[in-house]
C-alpha cells in the first residue's frame, strides 16, 4: 500500500503479499466498526489475509509444509465451487480462532486450511492465494470485480457454508493398503 498526501481520500484499502510471518510484522490495528469512520472496504491478498485476521483478533500458525504451486484447489464457502489457485505461503489463519462476525471465505480442499476470511456485515475480506497471478490460473479474477463493486457502494452479499459441515462429509484415513 503506497501512502500519498491524498491517502485520506482513498475510498478503499488493499493489503498485499509480504515476507515471512504476519504475526512477526508490526502489529496491525484492531479491526472494529468504530475504528473506521466512515468504513472503507478492505481486500487483503496473501499476507494481507493474515494481517486482517490478526487485526480481527484471530491467530495464525506455521504450516508443516505450506501451500505452494499454481494448482492448489480452494473451495468458495459461499457456493462450494472449487477454484484452482496459485499459492506460495507457509503460514495460515487458524479458523477456530476467528472472532464473532468473521467467517471463512475460502478453504483449501487438500488440507482444509483457511484460504480467506470475510466479515458478515462490514466490507472486509481477504484471500490467502493470489487472484492476481499471471502465468497461472485466473479462475478467481472475479474477486477484484467484487471488490470494486464494494468500493462503489454495493453491499456484499455474504452467506457462507459452515466449514465443519464440509469437513464432516469426508472420512480421513491414516493408512491405506492397496492389493492387486
Amino acid at each position: 500500500l503506497t501512502r500519498r498526501p491524498s491517502a485520506r481520500s482513498v475510498p478503499a484499502s488493499r493489503r498485499r503479499t509480504g515476507p515471512a510471518a504476519a504475526n512477526k510484522a508490526a502489529p496491525p490495528s484492531p479491526v472494529r466498526s468504530s475504528s473506521f469512520a466512515p468504513v472503507k472496504p478492505i481486500f487483503g491478498i496473501c499476507m494481507g489475509n493474515q494481517l486482517l485476521a490478526l487485526a480481527a483478533g484471530a491467530r495464525t500458525y506455521k504450516m508443516t509444509y505450506g501451500n505452494r504451486g499454481a494448482n492448489q484447489p480452494c473451495i468458495d464457502m459461499r457456493n462450494t465451487r472449487c477454484y484452482i489457485t496459485p499459492q506460495n505461503h507457509g503460514f495460515a489463519v487458524d479458523t477456530d480462532s476467528l472472532p464473532e462476525g468473521w467467517r471463512t471465505l475460502f478453504m483449501n480442499a487438500n488440507d482444509h486450511s483457511n484460504e480467506g476470511i470475510t466479515h458478515e456485515s462490514l466490507p472486509f475480506s481477504s484471500v490467502q492465494f493470489h487472484p492476481e497471478a499471471c502465468g497461472g490460473p485466473t479462475d478467481t479474477r472475479f474477486l477484484f470485480k467484487d471488490f470494486v463493486e464494494t468500493v462503489a457502494g454495493k453491499p456484499p452479499a455474504i452467506t457462507t457454508v459452515d466449514t465443519s459441515l464440509y469437513m464432516s462429509r469426508y472420512k480421513t484415513y491414516n493408512k491405506v493398503l492397496l492389493l492387486g
